[in-house]
C-alpha cells in the first residue's frame, strides 16, 4: 500500500510544528541576561523574572545563626543583594555568574524599594 503525497506532507507538517513548539517552550523557561543596571533602571520588566548577572561579590553577610544570607553582587554598572539560596555565601572578590528572579519589597510610584535577585544557581567564574 502506498500513501498518498498528502498525507506524507502533512505528517512532517506535525512533525515541523512539534519541533517548533518545543522549541518555543523551551526557550520561554530560560533566563536572560541584564546588567544590573538595567534590572534598577526597570525593575517592573524583570520583576518575578529569571536574569543572568555577571559580578564581583562586594560584600557578603551568612552565618548559620542568621535566618537571611546574602551578598552584594557588583558588575561595574552598579550593585545589588541577593538572596542566597544556600548557607554559603560566596566570599568578598568572588567571580560569579548568578541566575536568580528579580524581587523588590514595594513599589512606590516609580521607584523601587528592596529590590534584590533571590539566587536560583551561582556558579563561580574565577
Amino acid at each position: 500500500m502506498t500513501r498518498s503525497p498528502m498525507l506524507q506532507f502533512t505528517g512532517s507538517a506535525v512533525l515541523r510544528l512539534c519541533a517548533a513548539l518545543l522549541a518555543g517552550v523551551a526557550l520561554t523557561g530560560c533566563a536572560t541576561s541584564a546588567t544590573i543596571q538595567q534590572i534598577r533602571t526597570d525593575p517592573g520588566r524583570y520583576q518575578n523574572k529569571s536574569v543572568n548577572v555577571s559580578g564581583t561579590v562586594s560584600t557578603s553577610l551568612g552565618s548559620s545563626l542568621l535566618p537571611v544570607q546574602f551578598y552584594t553582587l557588583s558588575d561595574g554598572t552598579g550593585e545589588i543583594n541577593v538572596l542566597a539560596k544556600s548557607n554559603n555565601t560566596p566570599g568578598k572578590g568572588a567571580h560569579v555568574r548568578v541566575k536568580a528572579r528579580v524581587n523588590q519589597v514595594a513599589s512606590l510610584g516609580n521607584r523601587s524599594v528592596g529590590l534584590h535577585l533571590e539566587e536560583e544557581s551561582r556558579k563561580r567564574t574565577d
